[in-house]
């Protein structure tokens, strides 16, 4: 039987320049080598460049700092959608349902209208985020994009 997962008092805060030490220490997390920023410094200011683009959210379990996730909303206007990027959780904090707390804080906080969706990909093999972003909402689905066929998750799923 799975141990039951643990609810913290799980929040969003978005990240600042004081959070670069912190976002170093997260690229160095084991398991977060799919993170394709040579430095926390290159990752901050990618999406710090427009707070209305893309932004850096810190996660705290209990006011303590326990992962990041990122979104990006360069795609909002042409395709009403709002990517998430990345989201990761600290080593010895996975497991516990800090991740789909994340994501339940981030789609109240985003205030979604009704013609904008999150999206994301998730590289294959990756169960654990599969879980966590299906138990969430979020529906596979197939989307071209440039020509291309691309797998996705969406949320909300669409009819």
């Amino acid at each position: 039987m799975e141990p039951e997962k643990i609810q913290r008092n799980i929040k969003l805060r978005a990240a600042s320049r004081l959070d670069v030490k912190l976002l170093h220490d997260l690229l160095h997390e084991p398991g977060s080598e799919w993170l394709d920023y040579e430095s926390a410094q290159e990752m901050f200011e990618y999406y710090s460049r427009d707070a209305e683009l893309a932004r850096i959210y810190i996660i705290t379990a209990d006011g303590s700092a326990a992962g990041m996730l990122t979104v990006n909303s360069e795609d909002r206007e042409l395709h009403n959608v709002i990517d998430v990027d990345h989201i990761l959780v600290r080593e010895p904090m996975r497991g516990n349902g800090i991740g789909r707390a994340a994501l339940t804080e981030l789609v109240k906080l985003l205030e979604l209208s009704p013609d904008v969706r999150l999206r994301t990909q998730i590289k294959p093999g990756n169960t654990r985020s599969v879980n966590c972003f299906t138990s969430v909402g979020f529906k596979k689905r197939f989307e071209k994009v440039n020509g291309l066929r691309q797998m996705y998750y969406i949320y909300p799923a669409a009819p």
